[in-house]
Order: C-alpha cells, then structure tokens, then sequence
C-alpha cells in the first residue's frame, strides 16, 4: 500500500460523532486526571466546582462557564479539525452532563444520576473527540460508555438449548476474515443430552458480517469414563487421563504465583511486557519418562482483542472497506505474517541451543469460553531433562487458565463424523455444507438464526463432541474520516499492535478511576450484568 505521509509541527484535534454501537467514549483520548464537569439544564450550562457524589446524586457549587473553555467545547462541536496549544489542556480536559431538571441551592445544585440523558466527553490526544449519544436514561448512557465491554467476537456463533436456555457455546473459524484465510476448526461442545441420539443447534449471526460455511460436521468421540478428549488444530484426538504440570511458571516480570496445576489455578490475561512489546509466558517441565508429549493449553480471546481490533479499524476511516479488499489479495502466507507480527496469534515456542524455536501458531479461538487444545511437541525436545516453553503474543490478546504436558495417545479412539441437516432454511441448502469444496451456506447480517440438526449419535457409553467446521466470513463494516496513516505506520512495526493494545487500556484504566468518582461504573456493572 503506497501513501504520502506530511509531517506537522501542530497537534490536531478531531471531532468524532456516531451512535453508541459503532463508538467506545473515552477509550481513544489521554486520562481525564483533571477533567472539568459541566451541567447542562434546558439551553444553559454552567460549571460544577468541588464536586462530590452522595449516594445516586452529584452535588457541587455553581460558577460560571469561562469563556476560553466555552470557546473550545464549541470549535469542537463546529469543526471537523483544529489544533490547539497543549498550555490550554486545562481547558480541553471537559465532561459535559445533560439533564432536564435538578435540585438548587443558593450556589450549590443536586442531579440525579439516573437524570442524565447525554453526555458529551472533550478530550486530548494526539486527536480531540467530543463523543455524544442522546438516550432517554442514564442507564443508556452509562451503557454506550462501557459498551467494549460487550464487543462480541466476529464469526459465526454456536448457541445449544440445555432444555431451558440457549448458550452462547463457541464460535467457528474464528479469524478467517476473507476467503485467503479460510480453515477447517475444530471445537468442543457442550453434551446438554447424553441420553439423546440427536443434538441440534443453531448459527447466528450477530455481527456486520456476511459469514460463508463450507463445511459442517459433528465429530463423536467414544471413549472409557475418565478419560479426556481434547483435539489439535488439524483435527487429531487424543485421550488425557493424567497430566504434568510446570515445575515453574514465570511471566515477563518474572513475577507468577500458579502454575495451573489445580482446577482452581488463576486464568493469566498476558498483560506484562518484553522489550518488544509483546507478552510472554514461560513454562518449565520435566521430561523424565516422557516418550512421546502434547502439550495442553486451555485458552480463550477475551473481549478486549475484539475491542482494540475495533479500535485498530477505525484509524483506516473511509479507506477501510478498501484495506479489507486489498488484504483478500494477499497470500496466506503474508496475511499470517502480519498476524503473526501483530501478536493475534498465540505463538508456541521451545527453548533449542539457547534459542527460541517456534513449533506452532494457535489461531483465535474466540471468547465464549476457554477452548482446550493440544499442541504436540517434536520428540527432540524430550531428550533433555527438562523442556522450557514459551507462550508469545500482543498484550491481552489471549487468556490461559491450564497448562500442562500429556503422553500422545491417539490409538483405539472410536471416531464418527455426522452429516448436518439443516431444519431452519430450503433443504436445497444440505449439499452446500457437505464436503469441502467451492458451494457455501452464506449467511447475513439480520437474517434468522440457522438450525441444524445432527442425528445418529451413540448412547451406550461416555462420549465426547467436537463441532468440525470449515469457512470464512466478510466484514461489511465501514467507518468515516480521514485514515490515520501516521498512526497506522506505528502500528504496523513489531510489537507496535500490541503497544496500541496497552496504551488504550491504560487510558481506559484512567477512565475508569475518573468515572468511578461520580459513580458512572456502578451503572455500568448494573447495564453489564
């Protein structure tokens, strides 16, 4: 991608509209430490000094608005992009509260949380977004703050009825964003009916996607009670009964306390850094007796990956569809180079010769909940005593909550594959998902959830499901403005995606010290819950 890049001695400023689903407030902008508050009744506002919050209410002294920062709070809601001086941050730094009616005082004045209907947020970095949402409630308001805390994972969802509810249980091929990167993906669902020869589910989707399914299987695993199933990426079972864990766990501040040996070990959301800026997770094992090893990972992708990815998108403004297009042109191997550059993947190592040697990458597995996989481990790596491992990707990017090595014990597995039949749409659609080839099952945005029915399972002894799928799907989501080259040079550098990752969540952490002083982070565990 060829652009012209021109440097400038002034700091810009921006202004950001949108409705609350497609923008995150405060999450693009430095620290509110000294943000001023001002209150909006009817067609006047006013200053909130030496404010303090008692119970549901804000109560604080009335002043007037100085002129300077009224002057600026209007530029931003009037041009597009202005620069300012960083001297008069004092006054770029503003919270606006919008309510019909409050409580006076003489000089003091009391609203209601629950009464605020909008909230504008001014703010400074790099780039000045005034973000508002218009809502009839404060719970709305406080919603549209926290709403990454919701980003749900792209690609196709797997719900499964438990009799009572339908569960979010998995995603599939989560990742294969254009048909270069198209792959088959293994997952483990839930068995809500042991007892039932038949298990159906459905494929939503839930996101400004168009999601194309070549493939759809249900993989049945027969196996003796106690034993443990769990597949590779490429879709080869092996059997668990007992597992050896870290003799040693650290992390890159060479701090860790567990070493996930129990199933009360503590899930490590990758949020220390090297110099490179990437997060890392050392293991040590023993190897004695060890003939042949896979190791077992127990990861997911929290919503935090979705939401910077998000955020990553945005800077591309009206050129994203664009970049999508152009990155469809790629080979596999240049997408995964960048991925892989970028630190989505999660990238497993072994220590050889005092260096670093990768055997494997692990894709996204989405965030419904934490997937097993195992990875196996090349046989010159057990000779020694002991094994070192090192787990490698972009800040917060993954989670793990087990970690451990297993004998490789594959023979004797009773493996069975069953057709999908798909209730819900024309039965001309059955040989779409049948075999690998060029025909899909497409499905859009806002079109009905998709029911499949697989029939034919076993009863008589303990079983193990896996749901083996194959496709691909395509963003239709499309942003506004200018693309921030500069920016996206940065982040296109080693280790750069994940620095952008960090410093959005230590302004988010900023953000969430302010706001918790006026009580904002009480409404939004009430909306998150």
């Amino acid at each position: 991608m060829m652009i012209s890049i021109f440097t400038t001695h002034c700091t810009f400023y921006r202004l950001r509209q949108g409705d609350p689903k497609e923008y995150n407030v405060g999450l693009d902008e430095k620290a509110l430490n000294n943000s001023r508050i001002f209150l909006h009744i009817g067609d006047t506002y006013c200053e909130l000094r030496n404010w303090k919050k008692i119970e549901n209410k804000i109560v604080g002294t009335v002043t007037s608005v100085n002129t300077e920062a009224d002057f600026y709070y209007k530029k931003a809601l009037s041009k597009k992009n202005f620069s300012a001086s960083p001297k008069i941050e004092h006054n770029l730094l503003q919270m606006h509260l919008f309510v019909s009616e409050a409580v006076y005082n003489d000089t003091e004045i009391t609203i209601n949380l629950d009464d605020i209907e909008k909230v504008h947020l001014l703010n400074k970095n790099g780039a000045l977004t005034v973000f508002s949402f218009a809502a009839t409630t404060a719970v709305s308001a406080t919603a549209a703050i926290s709403l990454f805390l919701v980003i749900a994972c792209a690609c196709p969802h797997v719900y499964i009825n438990d009799g009572d509810n339908w569960h979010f249980t998995n995603s599939m091929f989560t990742g294969a964003m254009n048909p270069t990167l198209e792959r088959f993906d293994y997952k483990r669902i839930p068995d809500f009916h042991p007892e039932n020869t038949s298990l159906s589910l459905e494929l939503r989707n839930e996101e400004k996607e168009i999601q194309f399914t070549n493939t759809l299987k249900l993989v049945a695993i027969y196996h003796q009670k106690g034993e443990e199933i769990i597949a590779t990426q490429k879709g080869e079972f092996t059997r668990v009964s007992t597992k050896r864990y870290p003799q040693s766990v650290t992390n890159d501040d060479g701090d860790f306390n567990d070493n996930f040996s129990s199933a009360n070990s503590e899930s490590y959301t990758f949020n220390s850094t090297d110099k490179m800026s990437m997060s890392n997770l050392h293991a040590t094992f023993s190897t004695e007796n060890l003939k042949s090893a896979n190791l077992i990972l127990s990861v997911k992708n929290p919503k935090w990956g979705g939401f910077v990815y998000h955020e990553f998108t945005k800077l591309f403004g009206d050129y994203f569809q664009k970049w999508v297009k152009s990155n469809a042109r790629k080979s596999k191997k240049q997408l995964y180079s960048n991925i892989r550059k970028a630190g989505i993947l999660l990238a497993i190592e072994v220590k050889e010769g005092g260096k670093w040697k990768q055997i494997e990458d692990i894709n996204l597995v989405g965030e419904a909940g934490f997937q097993k996989i195992a990875v196996s481990i090349p046989q010159k790596h057990l000779k020694q005593n002991s094994l070192t491992i090192r787990l490698r990707c972009g800040f917060q990017f993954w989670v793990i909550n087990e970690l451990a090595l297993s004998e490789k014990v594959t023979e004797n597995l009773k493996i069975e594959e069953l057709d999908a039949k798909i209730l819900s749409v024309n039965n001309d659609f059955q040989s779409l998902i049948k075999s690998d080839d060029s025909q899909y099952l497409i499905h859009r945005q806002g079109e009905e959830p998709i029911t499949v029915n697989f029939s034919g399972l076993k009863t008589d002894g303990e079983r193990t499901l896996f749901l083996k799928s194959k496709g691909y799907y395509k963003t239709i989501q499309n942003h506004i403005g200018q693309p921030e080259w500069k920016q996206l040079l940065t982040i296109n550098k080693i280790g750069g995606f994940s620095r952008f990752s960090k410093q959005k969540f230590e302004d988010w952490s900023q953000w969430k010290d302010m706001l918790t002083e006026i009580g904002l982070t009480e409404k939004l565990i009430e909306v998150k819950n």
